[in-house]
């Protein structure tokens, strides 16, 4: 009879493993604060990124989702990038660096996961391998050597 029920209710006391989410952050850079705000700003919208808030005076700029459905349960998902150009002092130098985060939400809906509107959406942690390339590409950009263009 369990069995039968976790069969025909999936989504009723199955734990979600959470992982990742968590910040990263850059080493510091001698640059002015709106040189890496222009690369993060850049970076993000030549990937198709759109902003759901952008802050340049707190250094904070928040993208919108990126929907994933997927028609197995807990498969679709949807990831946000969040980060933060802030202000560092390292050796009585004022410095900028980077610090990131993509968040990621998956579909609990099981009856009708293809379905955006019906979609249950809890935290999965992130995505830890997006944050890491971003931030790559980031500390390139800054670097000059353009490797996302």
């Amino acid at each position: 009879l369990l069995l039968l029920s976790a069969l025909l209710f999936p989504s009723c006391g199955v734990p979600l493993e959470i992982e990742g989410g968590d910040w990263k952050d850059s080493e510091g850079y001698s640059k002015p604060k709106d040189d890496l705000w222009s690369a993060a700003v850049t970076l993000l919208e030549k990937r198709g990124w759109k902003f759901k808030t952008q802050d340049k005076i707190t250094g904070r700029m928040l993208t919108e989702s990126r929907i994933h459905l997927d028609p197995r349960w807990r498969f679709g998902d949807r990831q946000k990038v969040e980060i933060d150009v802030r202000e560092v002092i390292e050796k009585t130098e004022k410095k900028h660096k980077f610090r990131i985060r993509v968040l990621r939400d998956v579909n609990d809906n099981s009856r009708d996961p293809m379905s955006e509107k019906e979609a249950v959406w809890v935290d999965a942690g992130g995505n830890d391998a997006l944050r890491d390339q971003l931030l790559y590409l980031l500390l390139m950009k800054v670097k000059g050597l353009g490797l996302d263009d």
